[in-house]
């Protein structure tokens, strides 16, 4: 066997050998594919190499999906994203912890946000997290005005009524901050346009997965 086969062949049973290993981005780090990028003699090795890697070596971009932002953010995004300072001082005033920082890249600056779906908005009366922002990124609401963050939608075969075939389970309307918003069709819970996408309906649903997503 020469030289060149015998390295290759000694490369990959390394791979296979370490596949399952938890500590494996310790013990093959990314130098060693720089090498062999590099290296002219094994170059057809690599596609070989990597498509033995386990999967969470491999890079995955990270997503979030349904972030929204605090109550009274100014509903026109680059507005928003020009007046926030990422100063963090609504995330500090909020009571129940649920604004969090998001680094965004192309801002160079972390914005507030909240994933309703994890942790709801409370819609404070006096919405503090809305009298902390100086820069005035947040608007204050007027005496009838409420926020609108989403909008509750349904997954049915989730639902208590839908397994039970009865309407055992009424703790979306129970826990609902806005009346009239959660009406039930037979069984079924139907959510109104007026709803806020607050998350509070989210939060108290017993099932898991849940019935309620906001989006």
């Amino acid at each position: 066997m020469n030289r060149k086969k015998f390295f290759k062949e000694g490369l990959i049973q390394i791979f296979k050998a370490v596949k399952k290993s938890k500590e494996v981005q310790q013990i093959i780090p990314e130098k060693i594919k720089e090498v062999i990028v590099n290296n002219s003699n094994i170059k057809n090795t690599t596609e070989e190499i990597s498509n033995l890697e386990p999967n969470y070596l491999k890079p995955k971009r990270q997503t979030f999906k349904n972030l929204k932002h605090p109550p009274g953010a100014l509903r026109e995004k680059k507005k928003f994203e020009s007046k926030c300072t990422g100063c963090g001082d609504c995330i500090t005033a909020c009571p129940y912890d649920v604004i969090l920082p998001l680094y965004v890249d192309r801002l160079n600056k972390s914005l507030p946000f909240m994933d309703l779906n994890f942790k709801a908005c409370q819609m404070c009366i006096d919405y503090p997290c809305i009298q902390a922002c100086k820069p005035k990124a947040l608007k204050p609401f007027s005496k009838k005005e409420k926020p609108k963050f989403g909008q509750a939608k349904l997954i049915f075969e989730n639902c208590l009524n839908y397994t039970e075939k009865n309407l055992n389970c009424t703790t979306c309307k129970d826990s609902c901050p806005v009346e009239n918003v959660v009406s039930f069709s037979n069984t079924k819970p139907k959510f109104s346009r007026n709803c806020t996408g607050c998350g509070q309906c989210v939060m108290a649903c017993p099932t898991f997965p849940k019935a309620i997503v906001i989006k």
